[in-house]
């Protein structure tokens, strides 16, 4: 149907028709895989008619069709309306028209493009200080909060993201950790993890075992645009430190992973994977935290041997998140070196006498449970788990 007989028959019809017969076009051609007939729909129906509809899908079609510079182009002149609270780009005073979806995925094309940093910078700014009172304990729709929260948490992290592509490190990780805290999304875990892959703060053990496996088994399919490129990307990733990291080659997970990128979208051959994983020696690296079994929950006593003395003592027993954490760093990491397995002998020639004298202390406990919270949580951060663990 060409344009002309298009505006003919629609001329005369309400909005509420012209929105089905957009919806039903889209889907028909959806259906068929003809994507840039359904995005000329979507289009016709944006440009003539203003149709709601059209607006909040086309950003999805440029995307699906790799079109980003017309998504780009699309979000800087039809987001955003004149007003006083908008801001300044390209000269003009502009309002977002409040779409989340849109706005992430243009922020995400922009992440990948120099010259879209600052432009992607304010609209992330724009969209968190638009959600900011949906998120406020005064919304009272538990649906509206939670979803504020996520598009908040999202952005933040996009924004770290961006940091960290122009070289600002270490406020790229403080607003990864900030984030992360705030709310943990699914393209956070991907952020995180590409920043503990390839920057100066490198850990790739928590990379591949933590942040990437939140994600690895989520159906693509079913995913919006981004978190979907997040996805296969981390599968991506996986596969190419199982096939070629020093000390973590693995010739059957890099064929898994990659061939699970491939199966998802990502643009991968199979003569490249082959060729990535042909001359794999398998060389395993121990991960930052062990397959934890099962703790003996028959007491929540700590041995005299290995106990977390202070830590039982704060947060009332051994076997608890907080102290899993940290009985996983001791093992995994303190015992590791020379400084880590001094500091551990001092601990226990000290830490008993400390928690008989002051351990019913309020003032003891309050004062150690906020410094080992921190430090759990960076623990968490990094990647040591906080799951059921039994000491090494």
């Amino acid at each position: 149907m060409i344009r002309a007989e298009l505006l003919e028959k629609t001329k005369d019809m309400s909005n509420e028709e012209r929105h089905c017969l957009c919806e039903k076009l889209v889907t028909e051609c959806d259906e068929k895989g003809d994507l840039e007939t359904a995005l000329f729909y979507l289009q016709f129906f944006y440009d003539e008619y203003k149709q709601f509809f059209a607006q909040i899908n086309i950003c999805d079609y440029y995307f699906r069709l790799k079109k980003y510079d017309e998504l780009i182009a699309f979000v800087k002149t039809t987001l955003f309306e004149g007003g006083a609270d908008g801001l300044n780009s390209d000269g003009a005073s502009v309002v977002l028209n409040l779409n989340t979806v849109m706005a992430i995925e243009c922020v995400w094309l922009c992440a990948q493009r120099p010259n879209g940093y600052t432009f992607a910078m304010q609209l992330c700014d724009l969209v968190i200080n638009r959600q900011e009172s949906l998120a406020s304990p005064e919304c009272k729709s538990d649906f509206l909060r939670d979803g504020a929260k996520i598009t908040i948490a999202t952005m933040m992290f996009l924004k770290a993201y961006i940091l960290y592509k122009s070289g600002e490190e270490k406020s790229a990780e403080e607003l990864m950790l900030q984030a992360w805290n705030y709310q943990p999304t699914q393209i956070g875990c991907y952020v995180i993890g590409e920043f503990l892959c390839e920057s100066s703060s490198k850990n790739i053990d928590a990379a591949i075992n933590y942040y990437f496996r939140q994600i690895e088994d989520i159906d693509v399919a079913s995913s919006p645009c981004v978190e979907a490129e997040c996805i296969k990307n981390a599968l991506y990733i996986s596969g190419k430190i199982y096939a070629t990291e020093s000390g973590f080659k693995n010739k059957e997970k890099a064929i898994n992973y990659l061939s699970k990128a491939k199966n998802s979208g990502y643009e991968i051959s199979d003569a490249q994977i082959e060729s990535m994983t042909a001359n794999i020696i398998d060389i395993v690296k121990p991960a930052i935290e062990t397959n934890a079994q099962a703790p003996n929950t028959s007491s929540n006593a700590p041995s005299k041997k290995s106990g977390c003395y202070v830590a039982t003592c704060v947060y009332g027993s051994y076997n608890c998140p907080e102290v899993w954490t940290l009985r996983r760093f001791r093992d995994n990491v303190l015992s590791n070196n020379i400084f880590g397995k001094l500091f551990i002998l001092v601990y226990y020639a000290v830490s008993p006498t400390i928690v008989k004298l002051f351990g019913n202390s309020k003032i003891f406990c309050n004062f150690w449970k906020k410094t080992l919270d921190k430090m759990v949580e960076k623990l968490n951060y990094k990647g040591i788990k906080n799951t059921p663990y039994e000491d090494r």
